[in-house]
């Protein structure tokens, strides 16, 4: 009897033992928190740390609180950046404050990595000041042992020498866990943060409250897909009015299925309106363009970090955008794993992105990536603000699976993006195709002969077109760019533009005195002066309206010699003394006098602003 007994106690014990086992283990993954072992009752519990220990009996959780040392870093994950996203970021940090590194190291810390790509180390826990849940960026371990032991005004410590930047900390709500906080901390940075930030020398009043300026701040998204729409709603949350360019038809329609149904986010198609204008030219001035389905700047290209801050500011496509629209910096976001699916195609490119996701994720040599510090004030900027206004990027978004285990992890890449960008319109008027919207080759070109105009470049030799019909045998009619280079520049005319549009009545009023002033001087000075007009209404008018920073009709500009000669006449009405006066100006040669031609509040508020 007693050995019988024995034995179902055994049995019994074993029985609990296991029950008790399952349920630790179902805790144990139901749970982000950390946990810690605890002996008591004869048997192994495993009890979170932070979450479930005030159940524990007091005596109990005393007893293995004072003998075990706790660490406070709940979650450590390397977020890799690589293609054009890398080379956005890293310009921004460099632009920002000259390097991407602010410890100073040395070492070439800002020269192009052997893997082309960065990482930054973002980590989640308590803090030791207040016991509060945080995320934030690793700061590097230091070669100095007692500055690593320093809680300074730069740095955090989240305990067992971990430290993290002050200023790229946020305070993390409850029902956001660690993995979707990293993933959404990573996500932010190039998109979001990037493009909301701004130059110190823009020169804006201290006393500008933060509401105008916020309002002020006009970003551009490109795509469709879920980076892009997060970006766009984030930056919508920011204060930035966005406007989001995509052929997905479903982010263009009010259906419960629009992922920006609820938010102020403008959508719109490539090709807008009757007179099909591209983003650029309908929108208008803009800050900033978020580019998350291709690269037109060419970022990936660069062989010079450096070489990637001019890129993706004053150069090539960022240099048109700025000079026409005000852009102050192109941002793409396309990732290795999405240019490798675009140059060798969805069926040869599968292996070779699966094999680069895996190397890069599963490496324990980082020596050829670029470390990168966070940008400054990342933390109460930005981050803070979306996880208090619930702006998520989940950790199960990433195009390259859920990374909520892995130690390190990259963005991969998308059928839907892929898919959105081949059938994005294609401009096929300049000598070759450019997503439309985009400046292409042959405006790039025009456009340093418009600078030669204005007499900021060299001559440069433009293709001439066959000979247009003229309905006017004294004024020559200006359809876009070539037409100034072909008619002014080239010939090294003197001439006055009447620059108008067909939507303009004020225009079409003075048109029949513009074109008997054109033939009174023809016929009664014969100086040779050149008399032109030109329409803004359809897209090359409204490139050439752009380019010589037209912003309202009528408005009249004069060229001597080929090159701009004095500014803008806005004249709301004809015969003008002001405009007899320019032409006296420009038959004499005389020294222009901005004073005597500054444009009263008046006729610009008679005039027509562009649309």
């Amino acid at each position: 009897t007693t050995m019988a007994k024995n034995s179902i106690t055994r049995r019994w014990s074993a029985a609990t033992s296991a029950l008790v086992i399952l349920f630790s283990t179902f805790l144990l993954f139901a749970s982000n928190d950390r946990y810690i072992l605890v002996e008591g009752f004869n048997s192994l519990m495993i009890r979170p740390v932070f979450t479930f220990h005030s159940a524990l009996p007091s005596s109990l959780t005393t007893q293995r609180m004072k003998a075990t040392k706790l660490s406070a870093v709940a979650k450590r994950q390397k977020a890799i950046f690589d293609g054009a996203e890398f080379i956005s970021i890293a310009s921004f940090l460099i632009s920002e404050d000259g390097s991407m590194s602010r410890s100073g190291e040395e070492g070439g810390v800002d020269v192009m990595p052997q893997m082309r790509a960065g990482y930054m180390t973002i980590v989640t826990g308590t803090t030791e000041e207040d016991g509060e849940r945080v995320i934030g960026f690793e700061r590097p371990s230091s070669s100095s042992e007692k500055e690593e032991k320093v809680d300074g005004e730069e740095f955090v410590s989240l305990g067992d020498g971990t430290f993290v930047y002050r200023d790229s900390m946020a305070v993390l709500p409850k029902k956001i866990s660690d993995a979707d906080a990293i993933s959404t901390a990573a996500a932010a940075l190039c998109g979001v943060h990037c493009a909301m930030s701004r130059d110190e020398d823009e020169g804006e009043d201290e006393g500008q409250n933060e509401d105008s300026e916020k309002e002020s701040h006009k970003v551009v998204v490109l795509g469709g897909g879920d980076y892009a729409c997060f970006t766009a709603r984030a930056l919508s949350k920011l204060g930035a009015e966005v406007y989001l360019v995509t052929t997905r038809p479903m982010a263009l329609k009010d259906t419960p299925l629009n992922p920006l149904r609820n938010s102020k986010v403008n959508t719109m198609s490539p090709v807008i309106g009757d007179e099909e204008l591209g983003f650029s030219e309908y929108i208008g001035k803009f800050d900033c363009v978020i580019d998350a389905v291709g690269d037109e700047a060419k970022l990936s290209q660069v062989t010079d970090l450096k070489d990637g801050v001019v890129k993706s500011q004053s150069d090539g496509v960022a240099s048109k955008l700025n000079r026409d629209n005000g852009c102050k910096r192109y941002i793409s976001t396309v990732t290795k794993s999405q240019r490798l699916v675009l140059e060798e195609g969805l069926f040869f490119a599968r292996d070779p992105v699966i094999k680069y996701q895996q190397k890069v994720e599963k490496s324990s040599d980082f020596s050829c990536f670029s470390r990168m510090d966070p940008p400054l004030n990342f933390g109460p900027s930005t981050l803070q603000k979306l996880f208090d206004n619930g702006i998520i990027f989940p950790a199960g978004s990433n195009e390259n699976g859920k990374h909520a285990n892995k130690g390190a992890f990259v963005r991969g890449w998308s059928f839907p993006d892929y898919t959105e960008l081949e059938v994005w319109p294609r401009d096929s008027s300049g000598s070759a195709p450019v997503r439309f919207g985009f400046p292409g080759l042959e405006e790039l070109t025009v456009e340093k002969e418009v600078e030669r105009i204005m007499g900021r470049a060299g001559l440069a030799q433009a293709e001439t077109k066959p000979p247009k019909k003229q309905t006017n045998p004294h004024v020559v009619i200006i359809e876009g760019l070539p037409d100034i280079t072909e008619e002014i520049a080239s010939k090294k005319r003197d001439s006055v533009l009447f620059i108008s549009a067909s939507y303009c009545r004020m225009c079409r009023t003075i048109s029949p005195a513009f074109n008997r002033l054109a033939r009174i001087s023809n016929e009664e000075y014969k100086d040779g002066i050149l008399f032109a007009k030109a329409n803004t209404a359809k897209r090359p008018g409204k490139q050439l309206a752009l380019s010589l920073h037209v912003e309202s009709v009528p408005t009249f500009i004069l060229f001597k010699d080929g090159e701009q000669y004095g500014s803008p006449l806005g004249i709301p009405k004809l015969p003008s003394k002001k405009l007899d006066l320019a032409l006296e100006y420009l038959r004499t040669g005389k020294e222009w006098d901005s004073d005597v031609f500054k444009e009263d509040e008046e006729n610009s508020s008679k005039r027509t602003k562009l649309q």
